[in-house]
């Protein structure tokens, strides 16, 4: 609950990685959020989830859900090990510390 400020923001960029059972609930969520054109995402032309078809008013979200080794999932990638998840948060650290001083 917040004081309205943020009212008609919609987000843009979701990353969920997860290793077990607990986390397909989450990856879960993240797919009935994206089929819901009135939810608070919207989906992009640019990396739709693989496999789906875009769903009307989700035109700007990029959405990457990822289990931690491979194994049946709700997840559409997956990483080996964590090792892989810190080095993938270092690139998008990095790639974002690039783009500010573009």
């Amino acid at each position: 609950a917040g004081d309205g400020g943020d009212a008609g923001r919609k987000v843009d960029f979701i990353l969920a990685v997860g290793d077990d059972r607990s986390d397909e609930e989450t990856f879960i969520a993240i797919e009935e959020c994206i089929a819901d054109p009135n939810s608070a995402v919207m989906r992009s032309t640019a990396c739709p989830l693989p496999g789906t078809v875009q769903a009307a008013g989700h035109d700007h979200l990029c959405v990457y859900v990822s289990t931690v080794g491979q194994k049946p999932s709700k997840a559409d990638y997956y990483l080996d090990d964590p090792e892989d998840v810190v080095q993938l948060l270092g690139v998008l650290t990095n790639s974002g510390a690039n783009a500010a001083h573009a």
